[in-house]
């Protein structure tokens, strides 16, 4: 069965190592391009259970890949990140937020900006709070 979409052109010019790629990243691409890139392997002579291997293979990479999205930032990171949010606010946040997403570490890149957050939320409540008291600090 034969499925004509717009990606069979695109697909048909894929060499045979660049279709396996694409079953390996199944995540990267729309299910019209994955219909298009197995009836191309298909086309070209591909066995039934090279597919499903491909089909395995890239269902255990998007495994991976969920599992590294969900890693926590460490305590030891936390930690750093709320004592020197002060240090870090603007610039750094931005970064650090970066470092982890390109990556793929979507759960660690808000928890390093939401500890951060908080950091910056604790010194300017402690800042309130010794200003209510009188306490000069600068």
């Amino acid at each position: 069965m034969t499925v004509d979409n717009r990606f069979r052109p695109v697909m048909a010019q894929h060499s045979d190592e660049e279709l396996h790629r694409v079953m390996r990243q199944r995540r990267d691409y729309v299910p019209e391009a994955l219909t298009a890139c197995v009836q191309e392997l298909r086309e070209r002579g591909i066995s039934e259970a090279e597919l499903e291997a491909l089909e395995a293979e890239g269902r255990a990479h998007e495994a991976a890949a969920d599992a590294l999205a969900e890693l926590p930032l460490e305590s030891r990171e936390k930690q750093l990140y709320f004592l020197f949010s002060f240090l870090m606010f603007t610039p750094l946040v931005a970064f650090f937020y970066r470092k982890y997403a390109e990556k793929g570490e979507e759960r660690r890149s808000w928890e390093s900006i939401t500890m951060v957050l908080l950091g910056v939320l604790f010194y300017l409540a402690l800042y309130g709070v010794l200003q209510r008291f009188g306490w000069q600090i600068w």
